[in-house]
């Protein structure tokens, strides 16, 4: 699908504010359970930090595809803050990215997975999501809604959807090779996977937006 930038005057009801004000809180916290157990027992032991790792890269990746299609709706947060409506997808895509960049950091300061090679996957996503997000940022500002920025959020988009397609298979993985779940928040994943279709209706049906900068 050929991206196009959002349409800054694309209807946003009242329906699909509540909903995406929920998504954008319930996202930031929605790690909190999987820190806790972590930050409790002191051990990252049973989760997977090339999981999280994807995870990162994945959540990342939706940030910076959705700044460079939604780029006219943050130039128009200068003139005042009707914009926020627009944008709320964009902060729920921040906030799940912030969350699970600190909750992988967590895992791999904890023993077992306190070693180079998790440490090393972890600082991996989040340099090159961090990248990623900055060059969407400055193709954007530089020709917003022009082809370098739009194949460039197309390009993120994909990322994300191999990121998306691919990031449950450590974990998988390291479930079956300890037979327990261990530090594996039970709570955490649960509501990511009810909360993921709530944020692909919410983006895809209530928002309008292209099917591949949905998030979840």
């Amino acid at each position: 699908m050929q991206a196009t930038c959002s349409a800054t005057d694309a209807p946003v009801d009242t329906a699909g504010i509540v909903l995406g004000s929920v998504l954008a809180t319930a996202t930031f916290l929605l790690p909190l359970p999987q820190a806790v157990k972590l930050l409790r027992q002191r051990s990252s032991a049973g989760l997977s930090p090339y999981t999280l790792s994807l995870t990162v890269l994945f959540a990342g990746s939706q940030v910076g595809a959705t700044v460079g299609l939604k780029w006219r709706q943050l130039e128009a947060c200068a003139q005042g803050p009707a914009c926020v409506a627009d944008l709320l997808d964009l902060a729920q895509q921040a906030a799940s990215w912030l969350t699970w960049l600190g909750t992988a950091i967590i895992c791999v300061s904890l023993p077992p997975h306190r070693r180079a090679r998790p440490v090393a996957a972890t600082a991996l996503s989040i340099a090159c999501t961090a990248a990623l997000v900055a060059l969407s940022a400055l193709a954007s500002a530089h020709a917003p809604c022009q082809p370098l920025a739009l194949t460039l959020a197309q390009a993120l988009g994909w990322v994300a959807a191999v990121a998306a397609a691919t990031q449950y298979g450590p974990q998988l993985y390291e479930t079956w090779r300890h037979g327990s779940a261990g530090s594996l928040s039970y709570a955490t994943y649960t509501l990511q996977t009810v909360g993921s279709a709530a944020i692909v209706f919410n983006n895809a049906v209530l928002n309008h937006d292209d099917w591949y900068a949905c998030s979840g």
